[in-house]
């Protein structure tokens, strides 16, 4: 298994990411930037999985603002789905160790087809979702990425802790946030890419009936879950990019 990745640059960045204090790393399903769905999410959120700002065209939102409101913090973390919620590593990681095992979870994983996957609501903001059939076994793969990379994780600063505890937690949502750092896991997964920040009541209607027209327009096909994704964010206000990403079994 071959590991698509990094700048010229890329061993001096591994040297210093292992300092920084508050890098963070996340695994997620990122589409081959080939792919429509790459398209359709690099359009979508006016970045790629790289950082690289996505080009204007006549197809664009008309209203900047909105979608400059709607898709800022989604543009933040790039287009995917989460399988290992981003976190910092522990003393006894590093970022070779991480990617060496991520590398192994995908060699040993088979590609899924999403073949429900659209635009839907999803608690008050727009995401790619899929029915449950699909979601089932996407959700046993998150299960495993979490589990198995667990003994890269840094314990959640109190600060991280606090954030994730913005709303209501379940008991289970809670269990899990001690237990594995983010409470969205395990029995609370659902698959999804996110695309929009918080909706404003039909204000914003338009703008999903826009991401609506354009995943039909961009996506014909039914895209496949076919490669695990490693992130990288330096500190906490710098936009999430792609270091690496593994293809899956076909």
């Amino acid at each position: 298994m071959t590991c698509l990745v990094l700048s010229a640059s890329g061993v001096l960045e591994c040297v210093w990411r292992e300092c920084g204090v508050s890098a963070r790393f996340a695994v997620y399903f990122s589409p081959d930037d080939a792919s429509e769905l790459a398209s359709f999410g690099a359009y979508a959120l006016g970045r790629d999985a790289t950082g690289n700002a996505t080009a204007a065209s006549q197809g664009d939102y008309p209203d900047d603002r909105v979608a400059s409101r709607l898709r800022s913090k989604p543009a933040h973390y790039g287009f995917h789905a989460t399988l290992k919620a981003p976190f910092e590593l522990n003393q006894s990681s590093s970022e070779s160790l991480l990617l060496k095992d991520v590398e192994a979870l995908a060699s040993n994983t088979r590609s899924i087809s999403l073949h429900s996957l659209y635009p839907r609501a999803l608690a008050g903001f727009m995401a790619l979702t899929l029915k449950s059939d699909v979601n089932t076994a996407v959700s046993q793969l998150a299960s495993h990425c979490v589990e198995r990379l667990e003994s890269h994780r840094a314990t959640l600063s109190a600060a991280d802790i606090a954030r994730r505890q913005t709303g209501q937690l379940s008991d289970s949502q809670q269990h899990y946030l001690v237990k594995y750092g983010y409470p969205f896991v395990m029995s609370e997964f659902q698959f999804h890419m996110t695309l929009t920040d918080n909706l404003q009541d039909t204000t914003d209607t338009p703008y999903t009936l826009w991401l609506e027209e354009l995943f039909k327009t961009r996506v014909p096909a039914t895209p496949e879950l076919d490669r695990l994704a490693v992130f990288y964010q330096a500190d906490r206000d710098t936009p999430f990019t792609r270091i690496a990403e593994f293809k899956t079994q076909q």
